[in-house]
């Protein structure tokens, strides 16, 4: 049985890597560490400015696992990107007095909406791929 050029390229897009996701996840660790240098710079040297740079390296970090498994369609690291897009949004309220500047501000809100975004449409495109997958019988 002949399939039709659409079927076949539906199928090619379900198997190969989801590289758009990977992408806007890798774009969130280029902007959160541009906030890192420019809040690091912002703030007085204390024990705060060690805790915050300490977190936002295993926050890359995760960020980096993250964005390598969702390249290969893993639903739960869609759940983790999500809940650190929002995350990002919740960290507005606890920034240090001097790091408040309109450019970290514009940053947070846009690596929230970046990781977000990126978790939602690799939960969707986990969720097709794993439907797909089921109704051929693979």
């Amino acid at each position: 049985m002949l399939r039709k050029k659409d079927d076949i390229d539906y199928e090619i897009s379900v198997f190969k890597p989801n590289r758009l996701d990977f992408c806007w996840v890798m774009l969130f660790i280029v902007l959160n560490t541009i906030i890192t240098f420019q809040s690091t710079s912002l703030m007085e040297y204390t024990i705060r400015i060690f805790i915050f740079d300490l977190f936002n390296i295993v926050l890359t970090l995760v960020m980096f696992l993250a964005a390598e498994q969702i390249k290969k369609y893993h639903k739960e690291w869609s759940y983790i990107v999500i809940g650190i897009g929002v995350f990002q949004w919740v960290h507005l309220a606890f920034l240090p007095a001097r790091t408040n500047t309109v450019m970290n501000i514009v940053l947070y809100i846009l690596t929230g909406i970046l990781a977000v975004y990126a978790g939602i449409s690799s939960l969707i495109k986990s969720i097709n791929r794993t439907k797909f997958i089921k109704k051929e019988g693979m």
